[in-house]
Protein backbone atom coordinates (compact mmCIF):
# COMPACT_ATOMS: atom_id res chain seq x y z
CA UNK A 1 0.00 0.00 0.00
CA UNK A 2 3.05 2.37 0.30
CA UNK A 3 3.72 1.97 -3.30
CA UNK A 4 4.39 4.93 -5.14
CA UNK A 5 5.26 7.00 -1.75
CA UNK A 6 1.96 6.75 -0.46
CA UNK A 7 1.86 8.65 3.16
CA UNK A 8 0.01 6.92 6.28
CA UNK A 9 -3.31 7.65 5.32
CA UNK A 10 -3.94 6.58 1.96
CA UNK A 11 -1.64 3.27 2.59
CA UNK A 12 -4.48 2.41 5.34
CA UNK A 13 -7.47 3.19 3.14
CA UNK A 14 -5.89 1.19 0.40
CA UNK A 15 -5.16 -1.81 2.59
CA UNK A 16 -8.46 -2.00 4.50
CA UNK A 17 -10.80 -0.31 2.33
CA UNK A 18 -11.80 2.09 4.81
CA UNK A 19 -10.26 5.38 6.67
CA UNK A 20 -8.77 6.03 9.76
CA UNK A 21 -11.19 8.49 10.87
CA UNK A 22 -14.52 5.85 9.77
CA UNK A 23 -12.81 3.33 12.01
CA UNK A 24 -12.17 5.67 15.01
CA UNK A 25 -15.90 6.56 14.79
CA UNK A 26 -17.33 3.33 14.22
CA UNK A 27 -14.25 2.46 17.29
CA UNK A 28 -16.00 5.39 19.19
CA UNK A 29 -19.58 3.77 18.36
CA UNK A 30 -18.40 0.17 19.76
CA UNK A 31 -17.33 1.52 23.07
CA UNK A 32 -20.19 4.04 23.51
CA UNK A 33 -22.43 0.58 22.32
CA UNK A 34 -20.94 -1.61 24.66
CA UNK A 35 -19.57 0.38 28.06
CA UNK A 36 -21.60 4.19 27.52
CA UNK A 37 -23.85 2.85 29.81
CA UNK A 38 -21.16 2.06 33.32
CA UNK A 39 -19.07 5.19 31.80
CA UNK A 40 -21.94 7.15 32.89
CA UNK A 41 -22.66 5.33 35.45
CA UNK A 42 -19.29 5.71 37.06
CA UNK A 43 -19.39 9.43 36.85
CA UNK A 44 -18.62 11.47 40.05
CA UNK A 45 -22.67 12.26 41.24
CA UNK A 46 -23.05 16.06 41.89
CA UNK A 47 -22.54 17.07 44.85
CA UNK A 48 -25.79 18.39 47.24
CA UNK A 49 -25.04 21.78 49.27
CA UNK A 50 -24.67 21.29 52.32
CA UNK A 51 -21.62 21.32 55.37
CA UNK A 52 -18.49 20.37 55.58
CA UNK A 53 -17.56 16.89 57.08
CA UNK A 54 -19.75 13.21 56.17
CA UNK A 55 -22.77 13.45 54.68
CA UNK A 56 -25.61 12.90 56.51
CA UNK A 57 -28.16 9.45 55.15
CA UNK A 58 -31.18 12.36 54.27
CA UNK A 59 -28.54 13.93 52.21
CA UNK A 60 -27.00 11.18 50.49
CA UNK A 61 -30.54 9.56 49.75
CA UNK A 62 -31.56 13.13 48.18
CA UNK A 63 -28.35 12.49 46.30
CA UNK A 64 -29.25 8.88 45.24
CA UNK A 65 -32.68 9.80 44.82
CA UNK A 66 -32.17 12.59 41.74
CA UNK A 67 -29.11 10.73 40.57
CA UNK A 68 -30.40 7.08 40.01
CA UNK A 69 -28.25 6.53 37.18
CA UNK A 70 -24.86 6.83 39.72
CA UNK A 71 -22.59 4.08 40.89
CA UNK A 72 -21.35 6.17 43.45
CA UNK A 73 -25.00 7.67 44.67
CA UNK A 74 -26.33 4.66 45.01
CA UNK A 75 -23.39 2.72 46.34
CA UNK A 76 -22.56 5.51 48.97
CA UNK A 77 -26.34 5.66 50.48
CA UNK A 78 -26.61 1.83 51.33
CA UNK A 79 -22.84 1.32 52.55
CA UNK A 80 -24.52 4.28 54.63
CA UNK A 81 -27.44 2.84 55.37
CA UNK A 82 -26.24 -0.88 56.33
CA UNK A 83 -23.65 0.69 58.94
CA UNK A 84 -26.47 2.82 60.09
CA UNK A 85 -28.28 -0.99 60.69
CA UNK A 86 -31.02 -0.18 58.34
CA UNK A 87 -30.91 -3.53 56.35
CA UNK A 88 -33.56 -3.22 53.91
CA UNK A 89 -32.92 0.22 52.67
CA UNK A 90 -29.24 -0.71 52.11
CA UNK A 91 -30.18 -3.21 50.21
CA UNK A 92 -32.16 -1.68 47.74
CA UNK A 93 -29.68 0.94 47.12
CA UNK A 94 -26.75 -1.99 46.59
CA UNK A 95 -28.75 -3.57 44.49
CA UNK A 96 -29.10 -0.74 42.48
CA UNK A 97 -25.56 -0.27 42.09
CA UNK A 98 -24.43 -3.18 41.64
CA UNK A 99 -27.16 -3.71 38.61
CA UNK A 100 -25.59 -0.12 37.61
CA UNK A 101 -21.90 -1.45 37.49
CA UNK A 102 -22.09 -5.83 38.08
CA UNK A 103 -17.88 -6.29 37.64
CA UNK A 104 -17.72 -4.27 40.97
CA UNK A 105 -14.86 -5.99 43.09
CA UNK A 106 -13.60 -6.22 46.31
CA UNK A 107 -14.88 -6.62 49.98
CA UNK A 108 -17.18 -3.09 49.84
CA UNK A 109 -18.35 -4.18 46.71
CA UNK A 110 -21.87 -3.72 46.37
CA UNK A 111 -22.66 -8.14 45.72
CA UNK A 112 -20.23 -8.36 48.76
CA UNK A 113 -21.90 -5.63 51.08
CA UNK A 114 -25.44 -7.23 49.65
CA UNK A 115 -24.33 -10.66 50.82
CA UNK A 116 -23.03 -9.63 54.35
CA UNK A 117 -26.90 -8.23 54.55
CA UNK A 118 -28.51 -11.63 53.44
CA UNK A 119 -26.03 -13.37 55.87
CA UNK A 120 -27.27 -10.70 58.89
CA UNK A 121 -30.99 -11.85 57.92
CA UNK A 122 -30.47 -15.52 57.85
CA UNK A 123 -30.89 -15.44 54.43
CA UNK A 124 -28.09 -17.71 53.36
CA UNK A 125 -29.52 -18.62 49.66
CA UNK A 126 -29.17 -15.12 48.82
CA UNK A 127 -26.02 -14.89 50.87
CA UNK A 128 -24.74 -17.44 48.55
CA UNK A 129 -26.48 -16.20 45.50
CA UNK A 130 -24.75 -13.12 45.82
CA UNK A 131 -21.09 -14.32 46.59
CA UNK A 132 -21.39 -16.29 43.27
CA UNK A 133 -22.26 -13.24 41.57
CA UNK A 134 -19.45 -11.37 42.94
CA UNK A 135 -16.71 -14.23 42.59
CA UNK A 136 -18.17 -13.97 38.34
CA UNK A 137 -16.08 -11.50 38.23
CA UNK A 138 -14.01 -11.14 41.64
CA UNK A 139 -11.88 -13.72 40.26
CA UNK A 140 -8.93 -13.88 43.34
CA UNK A 141 -11.27 -13.18 46.37
CA UNK A 142 -10.45 -16.68 47.90
CA UNK A 143 -11.97 -15.21 51.29
CA UNK A 144 -15.59 -14.38 49.40
CA UNK A 145 -15.01 -18.49 47.95
CA UNK A 146 -14.68 -19.47 51.56
CA UNK A 147 -17.34 -18.09 52.65
CA UNK A 148 -19.28 -19.14 49.99
CA UNK A 149 -18.13 -23.04 50.52
CA UNK A 150 -19.13 -22.50 53.97
CA UNK A 151 -22.44 -21.19 53.23
CA UNK A 152 -23.13 -23.81 50.51
CA UNK A 153 -21.72 -26.86 52.89
CA UNK A 154 -24.45 -29.59 52.85
CA UNK A 155 -26.92 -27.78 51.32
CA UNK A 156 -25.84 -26.15 47.94
CA UNK A 157 -23.69 -29.26 46.12
CA UNK A 158 -23.33 -26.83 43.41
CA UNK A 159 -22.44 -24.20 44.96
CA UNK A 160 -19.98 -25.95 46.95
CA UNK A 161 -18.10 -27.65 44.20
CA UNK A 162 -17.97 -23.85 42.48
CA UNK A 163 -16.54 -22.26 45.73
CA UNK A 164 -13.68 -25.15 46.47
CA UNK A 165 -12.46 -25.17 42.81
CA UNK A 166 -11.75 -21.48 43.09
CA UNK A 167 -10.18 -21.61 46.55
CA UNK A 168 -8.23 -24.51 44.95
CA UNK A 169 -7.38 -22.48 41.90
CA UNK A 170 -6.06 -19.45 44.12
CA UNK A 171 -4.47 -21.09 46.76
CA UNK A 172 -3.15 -24.63 45.39
CA UNK A 173 -1.68 -25.20 49.06
CA UNK A 174 -5.20 -25.08 50.83
CA UNK A 175 -5.09 -28.91 51.71
CA UNK A 176 -8.74 -28.81 53.03
CA UNK A 177 -10.13 -27.70 49.69
CA UNK A 178 -8.05 -30.62 47.66
CA UNK A 179 -9.45 -32.85 50.47
CA UNK A 180 -13.12 -31.60 50.09
CA UNK A 181 -13.24 -31.80 46.76
CA UNK A 182 -11.26 -35.23 46.41
CA UNK A 183 -14.58 -36.31 48.98
CA UNK A 184 -16.72 -34.69 46.69
CA UNK A 185 -15.65 -36.27 43.91
CA UNK A 186 -15.54 -39.84 45.49
CA UNK A 187 -19.43 -39.29 46.63
CA UNK A 188 -20.26 -38.96 42.92
CA UNK A 189 -17.94 -42.18 41.91
CA UNK A 190 -15.48 -39.69 39.61
CA UNK A 191 -12.37 -41.85 41.05
CA UNK A 192 -9.75 -40.40 39.24
CA UNK A 193 -10.36 -36.58 39.68
CA UNK A 194 -10.77 -37.74 43.48
CA UNK A 195 -7.28 -39.37 43.32
CA UNK A 196 -5.73 -36.58 41.69
CA UNK A 197 -6.91 -33.93 44.38
CA UNK A 198 -7.10 -36.70 47.67
CA UNK A 199 -2.95 -37.34 46.78
CA UNK A 200 -2.94 -33.01 46.70
CA UNK A 201 -4.26 -33.02 49.93
CA UNK A 202 -1.44 -36.01 50.92
CA UNK A 203 1.28 -34.43 49.26
CA UNK A 204 0.82 -30.94 51.24
CA UNK A 205 0.85 -32.62 54.59
CA UNK A 206 -0.89 -30.90 57.74
CA UNK A 207 -0.76 -27.26 58.35
CA UNK A 208 1.19 -28.12 61.66
CA UNK A 209 3.49 -30.81 61.50
CA UNK A 210 4.14 -31.41 65.13
CA UNK A 211 0.55 -31.17 66.42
Amino acid sequence: PYAGGAKDEDAFGKAFGKTVADIDTSFTAFVNERYGALAAAMTAPAPSAGRGGPPSIDTLTELATKQPGSFMAQWSLGAALLEAGQLDGARAALQRAAELAPMAQGDTSPRALLARIAEQQGDTARARAELRQLLTWDHDNVEAARKLATLARGVDADAEEFALRVVADIDPFDASAHAALGQRAMARKDFAAALVELQAALALGPANPAE
